[in-house]
């Protein structure tokens, strides 16, 4: 294994770690949830002799953040650069000063630029619950050339990909994080196409057709949800609901999703957005709701509930299962309480297990299409974590190999033949380039 220093990092980290907004802290914690504990289980088959193999790796701080692509780690530093390395040697592919001052959000990668967040901003919000909410925006977007770190553009506002590979949504903010402006740009040079200023929205959300941007859902504090065309930026359509407690917009497929968060209960409606109305809502605790295969899943309450889209007809249960994975239309993966951490994976259309059932840690893809794995206690040697490969065709597991223990805290993340681990040890954070292939 090569250890890749990069230098002695002075600064402070004064930007905590946390998600953007109310969806994925909820995402986050369920998922924080649904594996904690599973580190006492044992491992299911003795480890394989495999390709699995510690490349390299390098020391990370509270603040900085990493993207993969297929040959190259990004990394930008509290220092504000950013660093490109060959992803099977950590050798420096390029490095340049941002110009700006970089925080958590993640480099993006869109059509060979690299898109770098800039110019961080945290706020802090508590709710009527007494619960407190973190959202960070940023000020700047800067893009690269992913091959060489030539700066292509910058601009003002945060970019937002919509899936057709030539266009951006950027969002400007006020000083609360609430979106007061839309814009759409061409990719190849930041040249704007058209711009908006919207009512100030805490909460909005992008409408899909399969993974492509059509319009824009915007909600403000008083109950205005407005639906945007993401070609033109027209008005398409808008509505008033209950402004009461918070209100959280979310997309779900084809659908629109508001969730409205009250001190002691809370309300999950679905949409559709072509003309705002009201096709079906739950009071049930729902953590989320999100598309699954042709079927709106909710998850909360102690289930996964599969329901017709425009009906809220339930289809299917899940008793037991606490968070999703969408694998492809007609795959995911559930996943267990805390105690045993199973994990099964399922046919979206009807609820049916496929397969044995998972024990072990998920590995979430970095990207679409990726195999699933897992992480549990290997057989041999026994102070090291089997890596599981599940096939979701049939649900086989095989295993890969093994890799060094990880922490509650430690999280892994899967792209084509390789596993990147940000792990926490006594000399502090470090990401974990191994090669699973």
């Amino acid at each position: 294994m090569t250890i890749i220093d990069l230098g002695e990092i002075t600064e402070e980290a004064v930007t905590p770690s946390v998600p953007v907004d109310i969806s994925r802290l909820r995402r986050l914690a369920l998922a924080v949830l649904s594996v904690v504990g599973v580190l006492v289980l044992a491992g299911a088959a003795p480890a394989a002799s495999s390709g699995v193999r510690q490349l390299w790796t390098t020391p990370l701080r509270q603040g900085e953040s990493w993207s993969l692509s297929d040959d190259t780690v990004y990394l930008t530093r509290l220092d504000n650069k950013i660093s490109a390395y060959q992803l099977t040697t950590g050798e420096l592919r390029w490095s340049v000063p941002a110009g700006a001052e970089l925080g958590d959000p993640r480099p993006r990668l869109a059509g060979g630029l690299l898109l770098v967040p800039a110019d961080p901003v945290m706020i802090s919000q508590e709710e009527a619950d007494g619960s407190r909410y973190y959202y960070q925006t940023v000020h700047t977007t800067i893009a690269l050339d992913a091959a060489t770190g030539d700066e292509r553009w910058r601009i003002s506002g945060e970019a937002y990909s919509s899936g057709d590979g030539g266009t951006l949504l950027i969002t400007d903010h006020d000083e609360q994080a609430r979106t007061t402006r839309l814009r759409q740009i061409r990719l190849a040079d930041g040249t704007e196409v058209w711009s908006r200023p919207v009512p100030a929205a805490p909460s909005w959300t992008p409408i899909l057709d399969g993974d492509r941007t059509v319009a824009i859902a915007t909600a403000t504090e008083n109950g205005l949800i407005s639906i945007y065309d993401y070609a033109t930026g027209h008005l398409r359509r808008s509505t008033r609901v209950s402004a009461e407690g918070t209100l959280t917009l979310m997309p779900a497929g084809p659908y629109l999703v508001v969730m409205r968060d009250l001190q002691n209960s809370s309300d999950t409606a679905v949409y559709d957005p072509a003309n705002l109305r009201r096709l079906w809502n739950t009071t049930q605790p729902t953590a989320y709701l999100t598309a699954c295969g042709n079927l709106l899943c909710s998850i909360g309450g102690g289930a996964i509930v599969g329901h017709l889209p425009r009906t809220g007809q339930e289809v299917w249960r899940l008793p037991g299962m606490r968070d999703l994975t969408v694998v492809s239309l007609d795959r995911m993966i559930v996943t267990g309480d805390a105690i045993s951490g199973d994990s099964h994976l399922a046919d979206p259309a009807t609820g049916r297990t496929i397969g044995a059932p998972v024990v072990g840690r998920t590995v979430y893809p970095h990207d679409a299409g990726v195999t699933p794995m897992f992480v549990r206690p290997a057989v041999e040697p026994p102070d090291r974590l089997a890596l599981v490969a599940l096939d979701p065709a049939d649900g086989t597991q095989r295993t890969l190999g093994t890799v060094p223990p990880l922490t509650v805290e430690d999280v892994c993340t899967s792209a084509s033949g390789y596993l990147a681990c940000v792990r926490t040890g006594a000399q502090g954070m470090a990401l974990d380039i191994t090669a699973v292939g």
